[in-house]
């Protein structure tokens, strides 16, 4: 079987805006249900808009996974950050401590809490996506952030 992977050139900013807009719109229908909102700070620094040559939806996918995990693992008035650089993006997150096992991070089905909802699936498709254009992800803990770089070659 031949799949079909349709490069399209991708407006990095434009994708990374229309998700968190989705992701507003959900998180506001959520907060009518939940009593006391959950608020973090979202903020997008571009110091260089990016267009990839790349399938909009693994870019979508690679977006989202990276997005959701900062906005779920973020605590309440945290802060999460992208920046957007000339042959990089990097996406952080407020956090009490490192993930302890940096190397199994971007492995299928590693979840840091075991009790977690989460089928430990997001990283491992991330990884994938990366290895598949030749792009390289990285994970960092510094000054109680979370970083997740990914590189475009």
């Amino acid at each position: 079987m031949k799949i079909l992977i349709v490069e399209d050139e991708i407006d990095l900013q434009q994708s990374i805006a229309t998700y968190l807009q989705k992701e507003a719109n959900i998180c506001e229908c959520a907060s009518n249900f939940i009593e006391g909102s959950y608020k973090a700070s979202v903020s997008i620094i571009e110091k260089n808009n990016i267009n990839l040559k790349m399938d909009k939806v693994l870019a979508d996918v690679l977006l989202s996974n990276l997005i959701t995990n900062a906005i779920k693992y973020t605590q309440n008035n945290g802060i999460i950050c992208i920046h957007i650089e000339k042959s990089s993006i990097e996406i952080s997150n407020s956090g009490n401590e490192a993930l302890t096992d940096s190397n199994t991070l971007f492995k299928r089905f590693y979840k840091v809490n075991k009790s977690s909802q989460s089928l430990g699936l997001g990283l491992a498709i991330v990884n994938k996506i990366c290895n598949f254009y030749n792009y390289s992800v990285y994970y960092n803990y510094n000054e109680s952030k979370h970083f997740f770089t990914i590189e475009f070659k």
